[in-house]
């Protein structure tokens, strides 16, 4: 079970990051919260939800004990963007799981099963961020396909460092070199290689 403090909550919610219905349990006297999708909430010994948790500088410190993030149950289909953000999923099958934080891990897992249909249909759980984005300090944005090209702009040309690529786009950088290798927006990867070697060509000659 991993422990949080009150402010790392508040900072994951702020970010996005925690799913509707995550309980925690508060380490000093055991008493409940959840994430209701709009704010923090106590929940009663019926587990009846009931007042809002009151964030102060006293209980910004508190800890508590994240019981359950799996609330959220997902079709495969509501899955995949979490997955292409490289968020971890979990695909839990009668007789199997796979945990998955890519769509080539996805494709894998698709050409090795027999059983399509129960893949298909089977439920997924939106677990938790991944270590790129628990130490990131930036908040997630959504990539245009403007913003993925200058991506390849900056690396390419500028030379600007992945790192800092990161920062400037706020996202992660892992998320960059799966950008900058095609993994991600592959239709912007082939535009820009076409584009690139066009402008690499003018120069030479």
């Amino acid at each position: 079970m991993r422990q949080y403090t009150l402010s790392q909550i508040v900072e994951r919610i702020e970010r996005g990051l925690l799913p509707e219905g995550a309980v925690f349990c508060q380490d000093s006297t055991g008493d409940k919260m959840i994430y209701d999708g709009d704010s923090l909430r106590w929940l009663t010994v019926n587990n009846y939800i009931s007042a809002t948790v009151s964030i102060t500088e006293e209980t910004i410190r508190d800890t508590f004990t994240l019981l359950t993030a799996q609330k959220k149950k997902l079709t495969m289909l509501e899955a995949l963007p979490y997955i292409a953000e490289g968020k971890k999923v979990t695909i839990e099958m009668v007789h199997q799981q796979y945990t998955v934080d890519s769509l080539s891990e996805l494709e894998d897992v698709i050409e090795c099963h027999e059983f399509l249909v129960e893949l298909y249909e089977s439920a997924a759980y939106y677990i938790e961020e991944t270590e790129a984005e628990k130490n990131s300090t930036v908040t997630a944005k959504t990539l245009s396909e403007g913003d993925v090209y200058n991506i390849h702009h900056l690396y390419h040309f500028v030379k600007k460092p992945v790192s800092e690529i990161a920062v400037e786009k706020g996202v992660s950088e892992r998320m960059v070199y799966y950008i900058l290798e095609g993994k991600r927006w592959d239709f912007v990867y082939r535009k820009f290689h076409s584009d690139y070697c066009i402008v690499k060509d003018d120069y030479i000659s």
